[in-house]
């Protein structure tokens, strides 16, 4: 280690953080945490890289009082040779009747160069649902899963939920929030109120991030504007639900992306989710239809993002181009369909680029789906 520093971290409470509560107590936002660790190894370390962050942990909850105009906390700092900056948000209180002090550790996170980037998902899977998908408004969302107050309820219209993931669309509040130097912090949590939506659905649990392996940040998102998340459940342990997420613009154009997202029920099972939201095992209406097929792909259309027409091959997009809106749509989803259709009959391929994937017959009408790797063309 080169150097260790405690550097003080003074947090103004404003109004808007008031509206992040739970059970009856006021909490400093996860996203909230980042942005101010980065803030201040910057001001520190002027030439830093804050925009890769990894193998971050939220240990305790740093609530803030009623009254409080401001947080004292320190940011504690150690520099490593490799470049490696390990940042703990740390607060530090008087033990009663003594001249001794307690800290409490709330939050670390590694600020550290990007390395070599893990292949996300291509681009016709993140642009789309697959599965029956549950719909949720986000006022509904607000007043019985994710019940915060006004300022952090950016989650905008429906949210879709199957048991392959969520999307929704997220907005980046402009509250007196900091958006330097990681973007607004909004819309990371609204995409982590999806993915809390999940869990209740189909694992009907209630649970917070309490960690994740890495977030990049490729452009920091921006107060005013509507970003486009998609969830995908990696794991289930327990009482642990494990994630990736990813956030576009309306261009499509990669804004955050977050791998290994841990979220667990913090409450000791004392909050459950309404039972309106379980899913209950056995209700699945393709499970008979299943049975009889090589694969099945269903997908919404309402779930499509507007960015989804870069999935389509060279051939797809010339015949896109010569329909109305409204042809569009449906052709966009029956093209995407058939994308995952053949990903599911190559045993989940997830490498293929989507334009590569081209599934229409040579009279460019009749649908093909055909099967990665140069394995023929399955009946569809």
């Amino acid at each position: 280690m080169k150097e260790r520093i405690r550097l003080p971290l003074l947090i103004p409470i404003h109004p808007y953080l008031k509206d992040h509560h739970f059970e009856g107590k006021i909490i400093l936002p996860a996203v909230e945490i980042l942005q101010r660790l980065a803030g201040s190894v910057q001001s520190y370390l002027p030439d830093a890289h804050i925009r890769c962050m990894r193998f971050a942990s939220f240990d305790r909850f740093l609530n803030i009082g009623e009254n409080s105009p401001v947080i004292e906390a320190f940011n504690e700092l150690e520099v490593y040779e490799s470049g490696r900056l390990s940042s703990k948000l740390i607060s530090v209180s008087p033990i009663r009747g003594t001249t001794a002090v307690r800290t409490k550790v709330h939050a670390v996170v590694n600020f550290t160069a990007a390395g070599e980037r893990i292949a996300g998902l291509p681009i016709d899977m993140l642009s789309a649902l697959d599965g029956i998908c549950y719909r949720i408004p986000s006022r509904k969302l607000y007043s019985d899963l994710v019940p915060f107050g006004p300022s952090y309820q950016n989650v905008r219209g429906d949210i879709f939920l199957s048991e392959s993931g969520g999307v929704a669309q997220v907005y980046g509040a402009e509250h007196p929030a900091p958006k330097d130097p990681l973007g607004s912090p909004f819309p990371l949590d609204g995409a982590l109120h999806v993915a809390c939506a999940w869990g209740q659905r189909f694992h009907h649990i209630v649970a917070f991030p309490v960690g994740f392996e890495e977030r990049l940040i490729f452009n920091p998102t921006v107060p005013g504007e509507t970003y486009f998340c998609r969830i995908l459940p990696v794991s289930v342990t327990g009482e642990s639900l494990k994630f990736d997420i990813w956030i576009h613009d309306s261009a499509g154009c990669l804004r955050e992306e977050i791998r290994g997202l841990t979220m667990r029920d913090i409450s000791g099972g004392r909050v459950r989710p309404p039972n309106w939201i379980r899913s209950e095992g056995g209700d699945d209406p393709l499970a008979v239809i299943g049975k009889h097929c090589r694969a099945v792909s269903v997908i919404d259309i309402d779930t499509i993002a507007d960015f989804a027409v870069k999935a389509l091959s060279e051939g797809e997009m010339e015949r896109f181009k010569r329909m109305g809106a409204k042809r569009q749509k449906s052709y966009l989803a029956a093209r995407l369909t058939l994308k995952y259709l053949s990903r599911k009959l190559a045993g989940g391929d997830r490498v293929t680029p989507a334009s590569y994937i081209h599934t229409m017959m040579a009279d460019l009408i009749h649908p093909r789906c055909p099967i990665p790797g140069g394995k023929g063309t399955a009946f569809c």
